[in-house]
C-alpha cells in the first residue's frame, strides 16, 4: 500500500489527536514504558490484544511500512535526526493503539531488552 509522505503525517496526526482526546479524562497513569519482562500478565494481554486489532484495521501495516521505506521523506534510519524521529515514531505508534477502543486508552508500548 503506497501512501504519500503528507497522508502518511496527516494520518499520524489524526491518530495522535484521537488518542489525546481519548486520554483527556486523566484515568491513565504517566507514560512509563516498561520492559515487556516487567509487564502484568493483563497488560501483555491488552496490549497482544491492541496489536491484533490495529493488525485487523491495517494501520499496523501502515506504521511498518513507513518504518521501513527507506525511499520515504518519513524515514530517518542513518540520519542525525533519528533519535527525535524514533521517539515521535513510538509515542504516534501508541498513540494510535490508545485510539482503537476505549479499553485500549491506557495502553503503553513495552520496550524488550
Amino acid at each position: 500500500m503506497a501512501l504519500s509522505c503528507g497522508r502518511l503525517v496527516a494520518w499520524i496526526a489524526l491518530v495522535a489527536s484521537l488518542a489525546l482526546v481519548r486520554g483527556a479524562a486523566g484515568d491513565c497513569p504517566p507514560r512509563i514504558r516498561k520492559s515487556w519482562k516487567r509487564q502484568s500478565s493483563q497488560e501483555k494481554a491488552l496490549y497482544i490484544e491492541a496489536l491484533g486489532v490495529a493488525m485487523d484495521r491495517g494501520h499496523h501495516e501502515k506504521f511498518m511500512s513507513m518504518h521501513v521505506d527507506k525511499m520515504s521523506n518519513a524515514e530517518a534510519h542513518g540520519t542525525c535526526v533519528f533519535l527525535f524521529w524514533h521517539r515521535r515514531f513510538l509515542t504516534a505508534y501508541e498513540n494510535m493503539l490508545r485510539s482503537l477502543d476505549d479499553k485500549f486508552g491506557c495502553v503503553t508500548l513495552p520496550y524488550y531488552d
